[in-house]
């Protein structure tokens, strides 16, 4: 009931929509650099809520070259090398609304090759058994979003089947 109250705040006072971007480390190509120069980011983060985009320099009308920063507001702002458990544990109460009735989404967006299935599965392999070709077998080093919100709620559901009867559904 404590948990539902303190949800019911959080959502009037944020909104119900949460977007969180974690990027990939963006780094300079080597072709437009010199031999001697560092590999630069072009991405900072600056806040938890803020990240800034360096794009590249632009002469100015008084002949220098200026570079402006794009910048882009979330609600959260994670480092590249954020773990997936420091992404979870920040949408973990939001998943847990699920329990009290509340319809819950987690969703990742971006180009190919930006993270997406890392963030929502993790970091894993296939293996085929010596058992069963027929079936791989799936390694994980880590866990994404998806298995880790499925593998709590499927364990506070275990506990409380006395008196709850929790069904899912997940497409």
């Amino acid at each position: 009931a404590t948990r539902r109250k303190l949800l019911n705040e959080v959502q009037d006072l944020r909104g119900t929509v949460r977007v969180y971007c974690r990027p990939q480390p963006i780094r300079v190509s080597s072709s437009s650099r010199s031999p001697n120069e560092k590999n630069l980011g072009i991405i900072s983060v600056p806040s938890h809520e803020t990240l800034l985009v360096h794009r590249e320099r632009v002469p100015g009308t008084d002949g220098i070259s200026h570079t402006t920063p794009m910048s882009f507001e979330f609600d959260r702002v994670f480092s590249p090398d954020s773990s997936q458990n420091e992404l979870y544990s920040e949408m973990e109460e939001g998943v847990l609304g699920g329990l009290d009735g509340y319809n819950v989404c987690l969703m990742a967006y971006g180009q190919t090759g930006s993270g997406k299935t890392h963030t929502m599965v993790g970091d894993y392999s296939l293996v085929l058994e010596e058992v069963d070709d027929e079936v791989p077998k799936a390694m994980f080093r880590s866990k994404g979003l998806h298995l880790q919100a499925m593998g709590q709620l499927f364990t506070i559901a275990e506990k409380r089947s006395q008196r709850y009867q929790d069904s899912f559904s997940i497409t």
